[in-house]
């Protein structure tokens, strides 16, 4: 498992342990910021990490090229100094000539085979590495996407309850106030504020 997968693992089991909020039932909990805070920045700190890691896999790409290639090179190369060898030696000049003919013409085959297995071993891991990254991604915006989904109901539910409070305190006050005479002050009260 790696790190960011830890951290996310973390990140689920802060929620699970979470208080349900008041009026919301088991839909919303109540989040501690900084706790929350914390592990984000940990998600944070270790994406990075992981991304140069398969970063890291996809450049070993071109090391499989370059050696793959110098491989290729030095056969070309032992070929045509095989070939020059034969040729000077006038006795055998056509077969030294068909026998470079044959070492070049593998030595191409195979470079060729050895390019088309780089290439594609490393496009495999480089779309593996971008699945991966792209799923944690994912998870993690999900896991936010879900937090302040909550943070916003729960503003609202406060607003709400507020709004609630308020009105239920001016109908007391303008009960009691009612029977003196004094509803018009209250009201003047009321709109100043």
């Amino acid at each position: 498992m790696s790190k960011i997968e830890e951290i996310i693992v973390e990140i689920e089991n802060y929620v699970e342990s979470c208080k349900p909020a008041p009026f919301s039932g088991n839909r919303k909990i109540v989040v501690d910021k900084d706790d929350i805070q914390d592990l984000l920045v940990q998600l944070k700190m270790r994406t990075p990490e992981e991304i140069k890691k398969y970063q890291k896999i996809v450049s070993n790409k071109d090391a499989i090229l370059a050696n793959a290639k110098a491989q290729a090179e030095a056969i070309v190369e032992d070929a045509k100094r095989q070939k020059e060898a034969l040729i000077n030696e006038s006795v055998i000049k056509q077969d030294a000539e068909a026998q470079a003919k044959d070492i070049i013409k593998e030595a191409q085959e195979y470079s060729k085979v050895v390019r088309e297995q780089a290439n594609d071993e490393s496009n495999a891991i480089k779309v593996s590495a971008i699945e991966y990254t792209d799923s944690l991604l994912a998870h993690v915006q999900e896991v936010i996407v879900n937090s302040l989904e909550g943070y916003r109901n729960n503003y609202e539910n406060m607003v709400n309850t507020l709004q609630t409070d308020y009105e239920t305190i001016m109908a007391n006050r303008n009960e009691l106030i009612a029977d003196d005479g004094t509803q018009e002050q209250t009201d003047a009260s009321v709109n100043n504020n």
